[in-house]
């Protein structure tokens, strides 16, 4: 049988430049995968999902493709949207991973700090206490040993409270050390810092569209329920 009405394959048509929609699906990858080359984890992240994606649609069978100029092929706004979240979902989550790891890590410092404080703090605190006056100036010594006294407690209490995860800072304070992970984040990942405040926007813009689809699911629900009672009254009322 001739085999000449099948036509060329994908991979014939590519080595002779003619565009076929494979070709432009991959195209669109690698433009996906540019994107984010200067973030690596995100990148590594993505090459992995490509190639897996490759993977699948080499075990297809290969129908023969038709010619598709590229000025025919329109982008599908819904599957360029969520192309956009999915990748804002990773962006996101990448950079709140880091902004957790540089806070953890500042409070570890200050942990370490508040040891070496409250440790020098007892070095004077036990000099103070050797010197303890027999007669001459011993009001004024007592009263500078109770002020110590408070003032190690309150070293002792906030060193022991950091150690153990439970931070006793005002709120100024979580402020300051939140504020201090914000910007060692952005001095270590500049471009995932950029892109992160466009990725916020586009999910806070899902989550308000999904919250807008459900609230119409519901007042139309809600329509259907109404007409389906009125129906039952009205065929009561024909029924007397």
């Amino acid at each position: 049988m001739p085999t000449e009405h099948l036509g060329p394959t994908a991979a014939a048509m590519e080595q002779r430049g003619v565009p076929t929609r494979r070709g432009l699906a991959k195209a669109q990858r690698e433009a996906d995968v540019a994107e984010v080359a200067d973030i690596p984890e995100l990148s590594r992240r993505l090459r992995a999902d490509c190639v897996q994606l490759v993977k699948l649609e080499a075990a297809k069978p290969d129908p023969t493709p038709s010619p598709v100029k590229p000025d025919q092929v329109k982008p599908n706004p819904i599957q360029e949207r969520r192309r956009q979240e999915e990748m804002s979902v990773q962006i996101v989550k990448m950079w709140r991973e880091i902004v957790q790891k540089e806070r953890e890590e500042h409070l570890q410092e200050l942990t370490a700090k508040a040891f070496e404080t409250a440790k020098a703090f007892s070095v004077h605190f036990q000099a103070h206490m050797d010197a303890e006056p027999m007669l001459f100036g011993r009001k004024a010594w007592e009263a500078k040993r109770v002020a110590m006294d408070r003032r190690y407690d309150r070293l002792k209490v906030d060193y022991d409270e950091l150690k153990t995860g439970r931070y006793p800072f005002l709120s100024n304070d979580k402020e300051a050390v939140q504020k201090e992970a914000l910007q060692r984040a952005t001095a270590k990942q500049p471009k995932l810092a950029a892109a992160q405040a466009p990725a916020e926007a586009i999910l806070r813009a899902r989550d308000q569209r999904e919250q807008e689809e459900r609230m119409q699911r519901a007042r139309e629900e809600d329509r259907i329920k109404q007409a389906k009672k009125a129906e039952r009254g009205q065929d009561r009322g024909y029924s007397r």
